[in-house]
């Protein structure tokens, strides 16, 4: 609170920085106080410095110290990243577009001798948003109108983009002495995120009707991706366990995962060949280990669970599904029992809620939607309750 309007020198640029990853309700507010300031400071400047492309004795004491350069740099890089989630979740132009020479330029300061292992992290987020900002300039719209079929090949080679993204970093990313290798394991979400949202543009503005020939393809993707979104939480101990202490980014975009597989489940199951009780019976067992979580009722798993719930039993109802799941078992039994899945994240975990009927959480406050436009008219309980004094 006291960084919004005192002192503006870097610490409290990472101060806001770090509350813009993790408070929701603030988040957009404070990113924009942020990057205001990092120009105000003339925070790009540290990188010219840093590239030889400005002379020491042009730039500022603090940008021409190299340890404080280095610094200055990657507090930029934080910026630049947390910009673009919210623009990729609010579906707005990012705020620093002035400077992304830097951004894409971002190879330079990877192979420089200060790179560390947290860089070669967020190098590795800088890289992913600008193939997912592409993909928001080109595809994404808030005409809610379907793509054109020359968009195919646009998709197609962002849909390499991201696999070369993904085969070179995951040679670059090493076990961690304290983290172990849960950067890899975020790696792979990333990637499954990126298929995510670069898939689902093809179903805008179909409004239940079949899907194109030519945009199948990118619709089973984004498809994939979404179960395996799921999968991966279900069944990966480390992210499991890691679910609750996650930046709010992750939780919006895991919620739109279920929120997109409902859609596709609802209409167009046929076209795609998609088993609906095995991907009900996921998407229940994920709800289940949600609503397990040791967190308080105003976090994000907790309040995206009812809203899933709710639109989970919506989809069942309209398919004529009267009872997804054997009332004897947990969902994450009826996952195994559909599936054969081995070793779930954790097995011994007493999963003991109401599979059928998929009751919405009375301690998760109730909220108007919101509305995050371009990702399929996503609607999301609105993060307005506040996690600020």
């Amino acid at each position: 609170m006291r960084s919004m309007f005192e002192k503006r020198d870097v610490g409290f640029l990472r101060a806001l920085c770090i509350a813009s990853f993790w408070l929701a309700d603030a988040s957009r507010i404070l990113c924009s106080d942020a990057i205001r300031r990092a120009a105000d400071i003339r925070l790009h400047r540290s990188f010219d410095y840093l590239i030889g492309a400005r002379d020491p004795e042009s730039c500022s004491p603090s940008s021409a110290n190299p340890i404080a350069a280095v610094d200055r740099v990657r507090l930029w890089y934080l910026l630049f990243v947390c910009d673009q989630h919210l623009s990729i979740l609010h579906n707005r132009d990012s705020l620093l577009r002035s400077d992304k020479d830097i951004a894409v330029s971002w190879e330079t300061y990877l192979h420089r001798a200060e790179t560390t292992e947290s860089d070669i992290r967020i190098l590795s987020q800088v890289s992913l948003l600008l193939i997912m900002g592409q993909v928001r300039d080109v595809l994404g719209s808030d005409n809610q109108t379907p793509l054109p079929p020359t968009l195919t090949h646009h998709i197609t080679n962002y849909s390499r983009q991201l696999d070369k993204w993904f085969a070179k970093f995951s040679a670059l990313f090493i076990t961690n002495a304290y983290i172990g290798d849960f950067p890899r394991k975020g790696l792979e979400l990333h990637y499954q995120f990126g298929k995510l949202y670069l898939g689902h543009q093809v179903f805008k503005g179909l409004h239940g009707n079949p899907i194109p020939m030519h945009f199948v393809s990118a619709a089973n993707m984004a498809h994939d991706a979404a179960v395996g979104i799921y999968e991966m939480i279900l069944n990966d101990n480390q992210l499991t366990n890691s679910l609750v202490g996650m930046p709010h980014y992750f939780h919006i975009m895991i919620a739109f995962a279920g929120h997109l597989l409902l859609e596709i489940c609802h209409n167009h199951h046929e076209q795609l060949s998609i088993n609906v009780q095995e991907e009900f019976n996921l998407i229940g067992a994920v709800l289940d280990l949600f609503r397990s979580q040791n967190c308080i009722p105003q976090h994000p798993i907790r309040r995206m669970a009812p809203g899933l719930s709710r639109k989970l039993s919506t989809c069942a109802a309209s398919l004529g599904i009267g009872s997804l799941f054997d009332g004897h078992q947990s969902s994450q039994n009826a996952y195994i029992a559909t599936t054969g899945a081995q070793g779930l994240a954790n097995p011994s975990q007493n999963f003991d809620g109401q599979p059928v009927q998929f009751p919405v959480d009375s301690t998760a406050p109730q909220m108007d939607d919101f509305l995050f436009g371009d990702i399929g008219e996503f609607t999301f309980p609105d993060l307005t309750s506040s996690f600020l004094p």
